[in-house]
């Protein structure tokens, strides 16, 4: 991996805390170099390039050191990491794709990862506004919407490296394990080259324009034909089986013996029945271990994950056990945790079918009065599926269908992230009336009443003596 960035964006700082050891001087870097080491069972090198911006290089000097980087990754980078500082993100975005356009060419962006820094420093409302500004979405669709978070840089936490690590064996993967070769770089300065000889030169602001609009319009067009579901219910409902039978594939892995605090969010897609579908299955959230800390950062995640919001949620229950606490006060929980109008963007899934022997699901709930209430408090709306019949694609296509003419319903609305964002700020002003109210203060309360008892008292024992 190559990382690259501004200057002081902490690339060098970066590429320590991956290989876990002081490799590169923590300094401005005047010369590519690379380093490597074992991380999570592979062998990894990494390479450290001067900053874009750099004052005490020559454009001349920057284009040696960028063939430099290539030479040392030999035969290619699988990605580059633009490192970007999030307390000094205030440069123009084109500026940065200007740089990477200049020293690398166009089609670095498809191996291209953006790699955010200083998390710790933003609430869970910042960081949410942040990723939906608009400066922050240009810079992204640039590379695809590819990005990682790492909270501390001058810290090393095990599970940031092997979730950065995952991601990038994703970008791999999806390059079909291509290197960014020299030779791509060499084709790029050629073509480069006879571009500014050409009569009909275009600017490079203009290629990048171009490009933008290019990226847009194949976004917009995906925007239409996607359809984003997120799963809800407890740990062991089925949600990961229930996401693999829509996608029609093991998309999801299936692991029962982790706990819900151990699972985090994940998003999976695939074309189903001609239309694009993305699933976040989401670990147990209204599990009793789950706290409170942990189900705001998983919402949080989900949140960004769906950008710009879900379609629809389904809440999956198992029909072969009795509804648990948690799951009779899921219609509180939904609008404590994710927001009252997520609840018109719900649909009750019931697994486990086969528990019914024969008799349908309507009769089965109207056999159960628990049942009856829980579905009536979600409208009325629900829909089941056969995990162990994975061929029956019916029952997908219905579902599909029951969540088109829901979103129909919805005024073709997502729950949008600014809903999310609005969530939270309730939240954190509920928070300050409950630090008002809270037992100290109360106490407080109680003390001063002591006291003043205290004290009429005492006048009261005085005039009596007098």
């Amino acid at each position: 991996m190559v990382l690259i960035g501004r200057s002081e964006a902490g690339k060098s700082s970066i590429g320590n805390v991956i290989l876990g050891r002081e490799a590169f001087k923590e300094s401005r870097t005047r010369e590519s170099e690379i380093q490597t080491g074992r991380v999570e069972d592979r062998n990894i090198s990494i390479i450290d390039t001067p900053g874009f911006f750099n004052a005490q290089l020559t454009d001349e000097e920057m284009r040696e050191q960028t063939m430099k980087s290539l030479t040392l990754a030999h035969p290619g980078p699988h990605v580059f990491l633009l490192v970007i500082r999030l307390d000094r993100f205030i440069e123009d975005v084109v500026k940065i794709v200007k740089k990477i356009y200049e020293h690398f060419g166009k089609d670095a962006f498809r191996f291209t990862m953006v790699l955010f820094t200083g998390r710790e420093a933003m609430s869970k409302r910042e960081w949410i506004e942040f990723r939906l500004d608009r400066k922050t979405r240009e810079l992204l669709s640039f590379c695809e919407e590819k990005c990682d978070v790492i909270i501390h840089k001058n810290k090393r936490d095990k599970k940031q490296i092997a979730s950065l690590l995952e991601n990038i064996d994703e970008v791999v993967r999806k390059n079909g394990r291509e290197h960014y070769v020299k030779e791509i770089y060499v084709k790029n300065s050629q073509d480069e080259t006879k571009q500014n000889d050409g009569k009909e030169k275009i600017s490079l602001d203009q290629q990048i324009t171009n490009q933008e609009k290019e990226k847009q319009c194949i976004r917009l067009q995906k925007k239409k034909q996607k359809t984003v579901i997120v799963l809800l219910g407890k740990s062991g409902s089925g949600k990961s089986s229930t996401a693999n039978t829509i996608l029609g594939k093991d998309a999801f892995r299936i692991n029962t013996s982790l706990p819900s605090s151990d699972q985090t969010c994940e998003k999976q897609e695939a074309g189903v029945c001609g239309r694009n579908i993305s699933v976040i299955d989401t670990p147990g959230l209204f599990d009793p271990l789950m706290t409170r800390g942990q189900i705001q950062a998983e919402i949080q995640k989900c949140a960004e994950m769906s950008a710009p919001g879900p379609h629809m949620f389904l809440l999956v229950i198992r029909l072969d056990k009795r509804l648990s606490d948690e799951e009779k006060n899921t219609v509180k929980w939904i609008q404590e945790n994710i927001g009252e109008d997520a609840l018109c963007h719900t649909i009750i899934l019931f697994t486990h079918t086969d528990h019914l022997k024969g008799k349908s699901l309507d009769e089965h709930i109207r056999d159960n009065p628990d049942l009856q209430a829980f579905t009536e408090s979600f409208g009325g709306r629900f829909h089941s599926l056969s995990n162990k019949n994975i061929e029956n694609h019916s029952q997908v296509t219905e579902l599909l269908e029951k969540i088109k003419k829901m979103v129909e319903s919805n005024g073709g609305k997502h729950y949008t992230n600014e809903t999310f964002v609005k969530y939270q700020e309730e939240t954190e002003s509920e928070k300050e009336e409950k630090v008002k109210e809270s037992p100290l203060n109360w106490l407080k309360g109680v003390f001063v009443l002591f006291i003043g008892a205290l004290a009429a008292a005492a006048v009261a024992k005085s005039g009596l003596e007098g």
